[in-house]
């Protein structure tokens, strides 16, 4: 695996409550706006689809929990991933640390497409703090 990206974020909410959020498949749809669709498969894994233009229209993404790391892991797309969620707990929060890694070595084309992934993932990932935060 080839480790592309890393990107942070501070949670004002514990750590469980942020875990039991990114174990929850489903709930991708709120703070991963460009997900059209969304229906599971099997073994705690989620069939998704996109109608926005993005590198997987659609995939099929897996979610595994140990003890303070969430891995989403996506496969049969054009772009086969893993993100892992490392999970800190602070005073009355939580630091998320998303780690993209490439599970294929890919052509160069993806290096240069780092920064647009970068981008989105991040955006998401502020996407998930708003709708923590807000169900406090």
């Amino acid at each position: 695996m080839k480790k592309l990206f890393t990107n942070t974020v501070l949670i004002k909410e514990n750590l469980s409550k942020v875990q039991q959020v990114l174990m929850d498949g489903p709930q991708l749809m709120r703070w991963n706006p460009a997900i059209s669709s969304l229906k599971n498969g099997t073994n705690n894994s989620f069939i998704i689809h996109r109608n926005d233009p993005a590198i997987n229209s659609d995939e099929v993404l897996t979610i595994e929990s140990k003890d303070q790391q969430v891995s989403y892991r996506s496969i049969n797309g054009r772009l086969e991933y893993q993100l892992i969620f490392n999970l800190v707990e602070k005073v009355g929060s939580t630091l998320v640390t998303e780690d993209f890694y490439l599970l294929k070595d890919e052509t160069l084309a993806i290096v240069f497409l780092q920064p647009i992934a970068k981008q989105a993932f991040n955006r998401n990932l502020n996407g998930l703090k708003r709708i923590i935060e807000i169900n406090k």
